[in-house]
């Protein structure tokens, strides 16, 4: 399932890939762990936010952790039409 939410897509950073719930992620600089996996998130409330991103280490199904989407070079996108 793509992750939308309020009129929203969430997307790899520069390109047009849209990002699906349970994807593999990575960054080696997020302390405790390097491989995520994405659950959701929230998309900006206004035009100074970039949203928040939910994700959870890999190998286990029940921490979940907050961050910028650019931490994992993701974005919010405002989908056309709305």
């Amino acid at each position: 399932m793509i992750i939308r939410k309020h009129g929203w897509t969430l997307y790899r950073k520069g390109t047009d890939t849209e990002v699906y719930k349970d994807q593999l992620l990575w960054n080696e600089n997020v302390k405790d762990a390097d491989r995520w996996v994405i659950e959701g998130g929230e998309p900006p409330l206004h035009t100074a936010s970039s949203g928040r991103v939910w994700v959870r280490p890999i190998e286990t199904t029940k921490l979940n952790r907050t961050f910028f989407p650019h931490v994992f070079d993701l974005e919010w996108r405002l989908d056309n039409g709305s």
